[in-house]
């Protein structure tokens, strides 16, 4: 049996990392950043709430939940899987879906978002994401939004929608949202396709070398 020349090598750790990545409908993770500066010291309620539109189904991921202040118990109710900092997958197999931690709130609170992106089918709704900071009490919102509808939440996602996410003003709480880096196998390809070609042009009109069996 012959053994492949070296360039195979390359290649097969390539394909391995192009394998690795789980390129399955998603939409692009975004990094969700509150400004809670003027709450800071104050005991609270994360909530994130997910309801069903109708077929087809969704989830939603949120990872890296972070905080300068500090955590406190976690409630879950319907389908929620996972602890802090995350993953936290919230599914639909109910009608509604909610995350609620208690938190004492320092200058920021921020976590990754990532949704699956499957588009309402006709005559449905589609799935649609709340966060909300409230009072320990359960029933008060830190803070007055623009939310049309008066539940003052600091943003609705609506999956597979476009566009698919709302912010909404508040006068003390800022909400931003920027794009997360590249998955790391994608990062590796970008670093091993060049070092592939340096690599060959380096060995150009070298031996090739074979080993038989």
């Amino acid at each position: 049996m012959k053994a492949h020349h070296k360039t195979s090598v390359f290649v097969f750790l390539l394909a391995t990392a192009l394998l690795s990545f789980d390129d399955s409908a998603q939409a692009a993770s975004r990094l969700i950043t509150i400004d809670t500066t003027p709450f800071a010291g104050t005991s609270g309620l994360l909530v994130i709430d997910f309801l069903d539109g109708g077929p087809p189904s969704n989830s939603v991921l949120i990872a890296q939940l972070q905080t300068d202040g500090v955590f406190g118990t976690l409630i879950r109710t319907g389908d929620v899987v996972g602890d802090v900092p995350g993953p936290i997958q919230l599914t639909h197999a109910t009608f509604f879906t909610e995350f609620t931690i208690g938190i004492t709130l320092g200058s920021m609170l921020s976590f990754v978002l990532q949704d699956t992106a499957n588009s309402a089918a006709n005559d449905t709704f589609p799935d649609s994401l709340a966060v909300f900071l409230l009072d320990d009490t359960l029933v008060e919102s830190l803070s007055l939004t623009s939310e049309p509808t008066g539940s003052n939440a600091l943003l609705l996602l609506n999956v597979g929608a476009s566009p698919d996410l709302e912010l909404f003003q508040s006068e003390e709480l800022t909400v931003t949202v920027s794009a997360v880096p590249l998955p790391a196998p994608l990062a590796l390809v970008g670093l091993t396709l060049p070092m592939i070609f340096i690599w060959r042009r380096c060995t150009r009109g070298a031996p090739r070398y074979r080993y038989a069996m």
